[in-house]
């Protein structure tokens, strides 16, 4: 799961909102990126593991939101409410699914407020404008874009 630009992707600072950590998956759940700015604690059985286990959680939560939701129509393709993040008391992920079946994973510390806009923006100006307009990235594989990482870097080291 770990693209082969980790090093770029180590952090210059640690952000004022502690983010510890960044997954992007693909639609059919291949980590295309790891980025890490503060995780006090290793995965016990590896990034890679650990990736399929945020991906998992991710689409489970995503159906079984699709399936309890009261407003939902029958036949209705429409996925209808979504769930945008989860708490504990050591920590909260966030998340967004994209138009194009990206999906981000954002694990920071339980107090960070809502992060939609600044994961709209990873995606939208960071991860579509330098990822996917490089003529030399092929779809589907792990992002090795040291401009990517470090504008990722620099954008969530701002975070207020």
């Amino acid at each position: 799961c770990l693209p082969a630009c980790l090093p770029a992707c180590l952090p210059a600072a640690v952000p004022m909102v502690r983010v510890h950590y960044m997954y992007m998956f693909n639609r059919l759940g291949q980590c295309l990126h790891y980025h890490e700015w503060s995780r006090p604690r290793r995965p016990e059985h590896g990034l890679a593991e650990d990736a399929k286990l945020v991906f998992g959680l991710l689409f489970s939560l995503k159906q079984f939101c699709i399936k309890v939701d009261p407003c939902r129509a029958e036949g209705d393709n429409e996925d209808g409410s979504v769930a945008r993040s989860i708490a504990t008391d050591t920590y909260k992920l966030h998340f967004l699914d994209s138009p194009t079946g990206i999906r981000i994973a954002l694990v920071t510390e339980p107090s960070a407020g809502d992060l939609r806009a600044a994961m709209r923006h990873i995606y939208e100006n960071l991860y579509a404008q330098m990822v996917m307009r490089n003529p030399e990235y092929e779809p589907g594989a792990a992002i090795k874009c040291e401009n990517f990482c470090r504008e990722l870097d620099r954008y969530v080291g701002g975070l207020p």
